[in-house]
This record gives C-alpha cells, structure tokens and sequence, in this order.
C-alpha cells in the first residue's frame, strides 16, 4: 500500500510545481480583481489574494530549493510545506485585523491654543 501512495506521489511531482504555480496566480488574481473592482471590503480581500500568493510562491521557493540547504529533499520534507504558511498567515491576519478595525477620529489641536 506505501508503495503505490509513493508512486502516486513520484509520477505526481511535475503537477506538484504546477499546482504551486496556479495556487499563486489565482491567490494573485483573486487580489488583484478586488482591487479593480473596489466593492465593499475590497482592501481585507485584496490583502488576503496577495498575502496567499506570496506564501504559495515562497512555499514553492522553499520546496525547490531545500535540498541544496538541507540535503532531503523538499517534496518529501514537511517542513518546506509547512514554514511559508505558518509565518505568513498570522502576518495576514495581523493585517487584516489592522484594516478591519474601525479609525478612531482624533481632534486636530494647534499649537497655539
């Protein structure tokens, strides 16, 4: 049974890096539509396409290139899968958090009074 999931997974690995590729242009797309067609809460969307995009691209990044840095390979590694998000998600949602709490107004003062 291990044996056809690894398999599976071999024969799988061009579809991996293009599944990464298409998850970061749609996180990409999704931003970027919000931004053009500015509807109420475009701004918390917008940030959310683009915060995912960077974290599908630098995830691939990671994947790609931690066998160079780390000698195992990425594919199989759980840790080149999991950093991106895990840093990038609470980023996201500090964010998001930031855009969605109401401004407080405060007076303006001058100097001279």
């Amino acid at each position: 049974m291990l044996s056809s999931v690894y398999v599976v997974i071999v024969n799988l690995k061009p579809w991996i890096s293009q599944a990464m590729i298409f998850s970061s242009y749609a996180f990409a797309l999704f931003g970027y539509t919000a931004a053009k067609l500015r509807f109420r809460g475009w701004l918390r969307v917008h940030v959310i396409g683009q915060g995912g995009s960077y974290i599908a691209m630098v995830t691939a990044l990671f994947v790609v290139n931690w066998q160079a840095v780390f000698g195992e390979p990425g594919r199989f590694s759980f840790w080149p899968w999991v950093i991106p998000a895990l840093v990038g998600t609470p980023l996201i949602a500090l964010v998001v958090r930031d855009i969605m709490r109401p401004a407080v107004a405060t007076p303006i003062t001058r100097g001279d009074q």
